[in-house]
């Protein structure tokens, strides 16, 4: 749930995993979810980050790009590209 609100309350999430000592430990098993986790943003938002930085389409700056990401995390997600 904590995801869908965004990368600030994925953060405190991050953080409160981190904290057995604090946190139940039933809570701390479900935000250890948000350490590697994460629920990735839209294709589309990859496409428009990429042309807004960059100047350029994917087609035109890379031979192939992978929709699906590699990883997502709290401010940022991997894609494998060639």
């Amino acid at each position: 749930m904590l995801d869908e609100l965004g990368p600030t309350f994925i953060k405190f999430g991050q953080l409160l995993s981190t904290r057995p000592d604090v946190v139940p430990p039933d809570l701390v098993a479900e935000l250890r979810g948000l350490q590697d986790d994460v629920t990735p943003f839209p294709f589309e938002q990859v496409e428009a980050a990429i042309r807004e930085q960059l100047g350029q389409p994917i087609e035109r700056l890379f031979l192939e790009f992978s929709e699906a990401p590699i990883a997502a995390a709290s401010i940022g997600q991997v894609h494998e590209a060639r």
